[in-house]
């Protein structure tokens, strides 16, 4: 009896631990393989992290987009999920209700923030519902509300946003752009002609907004934007700034930013980068890999937000959007919501 007692305990020994510890590696890489795949045969459009050239936890991390899945599967590995998604050796936070920080004053503002619906005017409209029935007083649009940038398209996703009465900001995607540039106009005069200017500037609450227009993927941003843009951060540098573009400056997994098609674009986005750096900038919103994802940029420190997608079509995620509150002491706080059906 007590020599069979003795062997159970010994039953999980160093065996069966390596046993364990190998099949979780052959289905790692079994995962591994069929999420490249996915990628290559979507025609690299599809968003996420290239999951052979980055950390495999922040990978993992990225890939895990339901906060119910997510506590599962790290409950049964014995992880921490907020330690794990609030690490920061991982680069990247994707915890569904992300905080900049944790304020006790007041709330000055409520606004939110869409990205990439493409031609999804369904969800857009479902989304556009929950950030007013959620108290947000605007919304601001990072682009790719068309498939291929026709006038008809942009015209029934404008349709969407006046619908709901909410004010709205837009910048435009480069899907938002393909039709003009075959037709051999300027690339956003299709966008311009339906929603107006693709990049401004405007105060709210005494927070200043900021959307650049550097969807282009051949050109990048014009000479005159890039010194409207640091006239506009030399003024009233005492106020909060939140910058808004479609393509990410930079990332740390994901390979779609800025100068990804054009390399020659690279040096505009590294001077976006330090220009934003220096004058104070608290946070840059961008859209464009259909994920969303809380980092800082490895050199300068500045606070990077992806926007996940609205669009259900190629996209790792369920379909979300941002709602972002601002304090009267400065402070703000991201949210990532989900779609609701």
């Amino acid at each position: 009896m007590f020599r069979s007692e003795g062997r159970r305990k010994r039953g999980f020994g160093p065996l069966a631990i390596f046993r364990l510890l190998l099949s979780l590696m052959m289905f790692a890489v079994l995962g591994l393989g069929v999420y490249q795949a996915f990628r290559y045969f979507s025609g690299g459009t599809i968003a996420g992290p290239d999951l052979l050239e980055t950390d495999p936890r922040a990978a993992l991390i990225s890939l895990i987009t339901s906060e119910d899945s997510a506590k599962v599967l790290f409950g049964l590995l014995g992880f921490d999920l907020k330690g794990v998604t609030n690490s920061s050796t991982l680069g990247i936070n994707t915890s569904p209700a992300a905080k900049n920080s944790t304020s006790e004053g007041n709330l000055t503002l409520k606004f939110a923030v869409v990205a990439d619906t493409h031609n999804d005017n369904v969800n857009l409209a479902k989304a556009l519902q929950q950030v007013k029935s959620g108290g947000a007083k605007f919304v601001v649009g990072l682009g790719d509300y068309s498939a291929s940038g026709t006038l008809l398209e942009l015209k029934e996703a404008k349709k969407v946003f006046e619908a709901t009465g909410i004010p709205y900001y837009l910048t435009a995607g480069d899907h938002d752009l393909w039709e003009a540039r075959e037709k051999g106009l300027a690339p956003e005069s299709n966008f311009t002609k339906t929603f107006g200017t693709p990049y401004q500037s405007f105060i709210d609450s005494n927070i200043r907004f900021v959307l650049l227009f550097n969807s282009d993927n051949y050109l990048g941003i014009e000479d005159l934007q890039m010194s409207w843009l640091e006239e506009v951060l030399s003024e009233d540098k005492g106020l909060i700034t939140f910058v808004f573009l479609h393509e990410p400056l930079s990332h740390p997994t994901a390979d779609r930013v800025m100068g990804k098609t054009t390399p020659k674009l690279l040096p505009q986005a590294q001077k976006l980068i330090s220009i934003l750096a220096e004058t104070g900038v608290s946070e840059v919103f961008a859209g464009d890999i259909h994920a969303y994802s809380r980092y800082s940029e490895e050199k300068t420190g500045l606070k990077m937000t992806t926007v996940g997608a609205v669009t259900q079509e190629r996209n790792v995620q369920l379909p979300r959007f941002l709602l972002v509150d601002v304090f009267e002491d400065g402070s703000y706080n991201i949210e990532d919501m989900e779609i609701k059906e």
